[in-house]
């Protein structure tokens, strides 16, 4: 199985993010496991559809609200999963 991280401010209705959450919804769950880092603790309109089709979606502050912590909370994530 495939495991793609897709980095997106966030999951609310708009252009960019109807591409992202179509790749999610889309994807086949049995080649794909497809996961979402979105920046802030708002819940996006699109997240709710994308759980339910067995994405994961990780919220994280900016990295405006620290560059250093952000990196290790990314890197840490990235080497957890092990993303594709």
């Amino acid at each position: 199985m495939i495991t793609a991280l897709i980095v997106v401010g966030r999951l609310c209705i708009g252009g960019a993010e109807r591409v992202c959450r179509n790749i999610g919804y889309y994807a086949d769950p049995e080649q794909f496991q497809i996961d979402y880092l979105v920046f802030g603790e708002s819940i996006g309109d699109y997240e709710a559809e994308l759980e339910e089709k067995g994405c994961r979606i990780w919220h994280m502050p900016l990295p405006s609200a620290g560059y250093f912590g952000f990196y290790r909370r990314i890197k840490k994530l990235i080497s957890e999963r092990r993303y594709d």
